[in-house]
């Protein structure tokens, strides 16, 4: 509480004492000692949402333990498909599979933002949250570094398949 917030506590001409306005350190009190054997809160170790924009779609898609914005470390569609072809944690059968369900989204979302798909934004969001835990449980030991640039990069990237000028602007449009 601040000083000020202290002195609107006691009315004029009350005869409580006037608090100090030096002895009332500003900024957020202390936290009440806890219980060591109190449950932690979950609201504290879940992060918050990235902000939605008006009339997003997406933002009722993602869980709010998934959900953060973009970052500036974010992998490009190009830089990630060299990633993918260079590392040696996935095994070439199912690199090639990696391959074929990327090609198969990236096929859905062209048909999505022609409008010529039968696949629903929800649809094509299981899907990408498929591809996305799959490539989490094959680099989650063998590439620690390449899997956390991946999840780094999953909004970043989910946002450019979902806006069709960046869609477009990324020669995704194309077949590229």
């Amino acid at each position: 509480m601040t000083a000020r917030a202290a002195q609107r506590v006691a009315p004029p001409g009350s005869t409580h004492d006037s608090i100090d306005e030096t002895s009332v350190a500003p900024g957020p009190q202390p936290a009440p000692p806890s219980d060591s054997t109190a449950e932690p809160s979950v609201a504290a170790a879940e992060p918050s949402a990235a902000p939605a924009t008006p009339g997003s779609e997406v933002a009722n898609l993602i869980p709010s333990s998934v959900a953060f914005a973009p970052s500036a470390e974010a992998l490009d569609f190009r830089s990630l498909v060299t990633r993918l072809r260079k590392t040696k944690a996935i095994n070439l059968v199912t690199k090639v599979a990696v391959k074929n369900q990327s090609d198969d989204l990236l096929e859905a979302f062209r048909a999505y933002h022609k409008r010529h798909g039968t696949a629903t934004l929800p649809d094509l969001r299981r899907s990408y949250d498929s591809l996305f835990h799959k490539l989490h449980s094959l680099l989650r030991d063998a590439d620690p570094p390449l899997d956390r640039d991946i999840d780094r990069s999953r909004a970043a990237l989910w946002e450019t398949l979902t806006d069709p000028r960046k869609f477009s602007a990324s020669s995704l449009m194309a077949g590229a």
